[in-house]
């Protein structure tokens, strides 16, 4: 059960504290065929980056052996020309399925709104089928396909987002971030 997931920036690297380092560096490692460290994972949306960047965290009590502030997900993006393109979406495997992704992809598509991007844009692997649903539930609309894109050979599906098309954050609040409560 879900009671309320948080969606924030994650804010300076420097400021970020220990225990949140090691989560996400346990999402990066149990979600990605390569992970990144440290370094890398920030430096790919920080300031540091000729173009802007975002890294979003979901933290929350969502389930049951969890504290409120654990981490549930992340989400990075880079406003690449006139595209903000998603770099990382990780949900905790034992938390997927109850609107984490969902949250993270729409906060991801009002920070490409609040920087003017034109859309959202990302690949993802073309047997996918679990993450494609979810990308489509979102508003995402495929716009072509890079073939043999993965190491493996694998085909990658391009996918597109109109900002401002189906967020289901639209509840008044304004924009959602810097934080925002989900659920």
């Amino acid at each position: 059960m879900i009671d309320a997931v948080r969606i924030a920036p994650l804010g300076r690297p420097e400021d970020v504290g220990a225990s949140l380092r090691a989560a996400l560096l346990e999402l990066e490692r149990v979600t990605q065929d390569r992970p990144l460290g440290w370094d890398a994972l920030t430096r790919e949306v920080g300031p540091t980056v000729v173009m802007p960047g975002v890294l979003l965290v979901a933290t929350g009590a969502a389930l049951e052996d969890r504290t409120q502030d654990a981490l549930l997900g992340l989400a990075s993006a880079q406003l690449l020309v006139d595209d903000v393109h998603v770099l990382r979406l990780a949900v905790v495997p034992e938390a997927r399925r109850r609107g984490i992704g969902r949250a993270l992809l729409d906060g991801l598509a009002v920070w490409a709104a609040e920087v003017g991007a034109a859309a959202v844009v990302l690949e993802v692997r073309a047997d996918n089928v679990a993450a494609r649903a979810l990308y489509g539930s979102a508003g995402f609309v495929e716009d072509g396909r890079r073939r043999g894109y993965y190491p493996d050979g694998e085909d990658a599906v391009l996918l597109r987002r109109v900002p401002g098309l189906s967020d289901s954050s639209d509840d008044g609040a304004g924009s959602a971030l810097p934080s925002r409560m989900v659920g």
